[in-house]
């Protein structure tokens, strides 16, 4: 098998000299970047955890709220019906 020639770029620059710096450029600059914003991210994940806890707990709060208002709509429903019976009853006995 015949070995390639290595292509030569104006101004003497091989492509595997702009290879190698690609993947310095990779392993000094971006690479770390990467890291760093990983770190960040996994940082943002906990405090996401964090607020849904606390979000979970004004759900409870205000399926409390709820249910203690569907127990003064029952009681209002009881004095609409006493006032209709009073009101019938009054009527009656004009």
């Amino acid at each position: 098998m015949e070995k390639k020639k290595e292509r030569k770029i104006k101004g003497g620059v091989s492509s595997k000299d702009i290879s190698g710096a690609l993947k310095e450029f990779y392993k000094e600059t971006l690479e770390p970047k990467f890291e760093q914003i990983d770190r960040h991210l996994i940082r943002i994940d906990g405090r996401l955890e964090q607020h849904d806890a606390h979000f979970d707990q004004i759900d409870m709060h205000l399926i409390r709220i709820d249910a203690r208002l569907e127990q003064h709509d029952a009681c209002f429903e009881r004095i609409d019906n006493v006032q209709k019976v009073r009101h019938e009853l009054k009527n009656r006995f004009k």
